[in-house]
């Protein structure tokens, strides 16, 4: 899923009472897992602290205002989802369970909700806890753990054309609606101020692209690697990619397959690579491309379809960026433990590998040197592989 870049947009701070807030606390407002199904879309609101604070946000009252294209809309009902807490996470300081069903309750069901317009309007309620207890008991606690900042599911009903994108979009700046979030002082009298626009980071992620890709993977039929391929939903699609490389990452396309239309129903797809075979592994990948251009990329396979392929390492990409992620793939065994040394000998690096993985993804370490590694790794059968890992 794909990211719009995160802004900062600027306006004036309205200061009601009190001094809740740090000058130096910045928090992120986003909407995340907007999925389009039919005639609805939903989304969730997600609330974090930025750029490292030891401080909490103790949410208040606040306002959310989201636009959206009205013009694809016919009489659109803004709602609770049905799911559980509609998917919220917000927690209280207690940790009884009593306690943090009737917080995320207080925060999201008895939120108002209300269109006008092209503006999505969310209201949350004023919490007024009396002491300090209730304070612990009742006020949503928001801090870097991202674990535990959803205020909640929301969706919109009333789609005319369920291809068209819907455009959320944050309002945060102009005359009348816009998003305000109100922060809590932590102590008696429990003042509240709200957050100025300026320190809150903006952002949308992407609408869903039209493929939803259930799973992806690939057999051997003799020498032939066979993909298949299964698909919850076909929205707006145009095409899909069927690519392989070798451990070059040169991606190279074998087929092309066209579209068949919008769909919600599970799609099955399988293809044969009968090309040119060689004794390494092949990797494979998909490619989705929308009507519109938008392109999503499934997951790689690898696969080794030679008869005589006995046990084997791969280590990719190579070369690989100095702190860069790199890929450790075993081939006849699982893996255990991951060494990695100077042409000197000198250990520079060591992980423990998950021997259910059959990829498992390390991060090199920043600042070492350019030049020749070697990647050994030891295997749960007690067997030990080599590559040589160029460091650039």
């Amino acid at each position: 899923m794909n990211k719009i870049p995160t802004f900062i947009l600027p306006f004036l701070c309205l200061i009601l009472t009190g001094t809740a807030l740090n000058a130096q606390l910045l928090i992120e407002a986003s909407l995340e897992n907007i999925v389009r199904d039919n005639n609805k879309v939903s989304f969730e609101i997600f609330l974090k602290t930025q750029g490292g604070s030891t401080e909490n946000l103790y949410l208040d009252g606040s306002d959310f205002i989201i636009t959206f294209d009205a013009s694809n809309f016919s009489s659109p009902i803004l709602q609770h989802a049905s799911t559980s807490f509609g998917g919220n996470k917000f927690e209280p300081m207690s940790t009884d369970a009593t306690d943090i069903s009737g917080t995320r309750n207080a925060y999201y069901t008895s939120s108002s909700l209300a269109i006008a317009g092209n503006s999505l309007i969310i209201n949350l309620n004023n919490q007024s806890p009396a002491n300090t207890t209730d304070f612990t008991n009742s006020i949503a606690q928001i801090d870097n753990q991202a674990s535990v900042h959803s205020l909640g599911l929301f969706e919109i009903t009333g789609i005319i054309d369920p291809t068209v994108e819907v455009n959320l979009a944050w309002d945060a700046d102009n005359i009348g609606l816009r998003t305000v979030i109100t922060s809590l002082e932590s102590t008696a009298p429990f003042a509240s101020e709200v957050i100025p626009t300026g320190d809150i980071i903006f952002s949308v992620e992407d609408e869903l692209l039209p493929t939803e890709l259930i799973s992806f993977s690939t057999d051997c039929d003799e020498e032939n690697a066979v993909l298949t391929w299964t698909t919850a939903s076909e929205i707006n699609a145009a095409y899909t990619l069927i690519q392989k490389s070798g451990r070059d990452q040169n991606w190279i396309t074998l087929e092309t397959v066209l579209a068949e239309g919008s769909s919600f129903n599970t799609k099955n797809y399988s293809f044969t690579d009968k090309s040119e075979k060689t004794n390494e592994r092949t990797y494979y990948r998909l490619v989705f491309v929308d009507q519109d251009g938008k392109t999503d990329y499934s997951p790689i396979q690898i696969s080794n379809c030679d008869s005589e392929a006995d046990l084997k390492m791969m280590a990719f990409p190579n070369p690989v960026s100095n702190g860069g992620m790199l890929n450790i793939n075993i081939q006849g065994d699982k893996a255990s433990t991951l060494h990695i040394t100077d042409i000197s000998g000198k250990g520079v690096f060591q992980s423990i590998l998950n021997e259910n993985e059959v990829t498992n993804q390390v991060e090199i370490p920043s600042g070492l040197s350019e030049g020749v590694y070697v990647v050994t790794m030891t295997t749960v059968g007690g067997k030990i592989l080599n590559e040589k890992l160029f460091i650039q």
